[in-house]
């Protein structure tokens, strides 16, 4: 698909994607997106991922899902039992039907992208 950009402000976009579903249609998603719109985003190292604190993030995990979610920022849990490893994550925040927080493992992670912008389908002029 090519989209045409001229006059659009994409900032570091590298790539665009299109939306599944509707989790962050809602007034409280720091940026509302509705089903089918065009994301554009771009990779960040999950160490820096906590910069996005209150942003949208894409993340892809190990079994092939991929979101895109509120970064609510990242965890890390000990243990007092030599036998557990401490373990480090983020923290993701859907909105649509209802809020909802998920806890993810870095080792469950892939990859993880910065939302940089984001067009309604409805308002692009595709070029064939």
């Amino acid at each position: 698909m090519k989209i045409k950009t001229e006059g659009l402000n994409i900032g570091e976009a590298k790539f665009f994607v299109s939306s599944h579903g509707d989790c962050m249609d809602s007034d409280n998603s720091p940026l509302r997106i509705h089903e089918g719109d065009i994301i554009g985003l771009h990779e960040v190292e999950i160490s820096d991922v906590a910069n996005y604190k209150g942003k949208l993030v894409g993340v892809v995990l190990t079994n092939g899902m991929r979101l895109i979610k509120e970064m609510v920022g990242r965890f890390e849990t000990t243990s007092f039992s030599e036998e557990v490893k401490p373990t480090k994550g983020i923290i993701l925040k859907c909105y649509n039907p209802k809020p909802k927080t998920m806890y993810f493992q870095d080792s469950d992670i892939v990859r993880v992208f910065a939302v940089d912008c984001h067009f309604r389908r409805a308002d692009l002029n595709f070029i064939e």
